[in-house]
């Protein structure tokens, strides 16, 4: 685990290999920030954590609504599968809204039960992918600036993704993980 709290910036989907012998119950803290930008962070509005809060990006500024728990839930595969918790608050984690597997659809927090839906895994270039599905995967949404490069500003939403056979690197679905500390 020493060579894990050296790591201070890496793709998401490193953490497996960066700390192989640790193993259910292991907690990594830390901030997730999508590739675009390093200068934003996954953030829960407010820091307010309750049933179907939205969850969204904003201007990194390393409050605790920015601080995220990767949990491993089961170390038996590899890459890992996670649950991805608020700081603030472990009993809640990340969720595809009422399970649904559709484009655009939000990915919430809810009170952690363990449901598939519930559970993610990573790839090693970075996106964060349903454990349920693996098609699937999280992604900020944009905003269409007619024919432009497409805009990304904080208050945008999180929301479900399907990947499309050539994975094409899409830096809005590809997030970086700065750890913080492991336990």
């Amino acid at each position: 685990m020493k060579k894990l709290l050296l790591t201070a910036i890496f793709a998401v989907g490193l953490l497996s290999s960066q700390a192989q012998r640790a193993g259910v119950g292991t907690r990594m803290m830390g901030y997730m920030l999508p590739k675009f930008s390093y200068q934003k962070a996954l953030d829960c509005p407010g820091g307010e954590v309750k049933p179907n809060q939205f969850l969204q990006i904003w201007d990194a500024h390393g409050g605790d609504p920015e601080k995220w728990v990767l949990e491993v839930v089961d170390d038996r595969v590899t890459p890992w599968v996670l649950a991805i918790k608020p700081v603030n608050n472990l009993d809640y984690a990340l969720t595809i809204s009422n399970g649904r597997f559709t484009e655009g659809n939000d990915i919430v927090l809810q009170r952690y039960t363990g449901a598939s839906n519930q559970k993610w895994k990573t790839t090693d270039d970075g996106y964060v992918i349903s454990f349920q599905n693996p098609l699937w995967c999280m992604k900020v949404e944009a905003e269409d600036k007619g024919g432009e490069q497409w805009h990304y500003k904080p208050g945008q939403r999180v929301k479900l993704h399907k990947r499309g056979p050539a994975w094409n690197y899409d830096l809005s679905s590809i997030w970086v993980f700065k750890l913080l500390e492991v336990w």
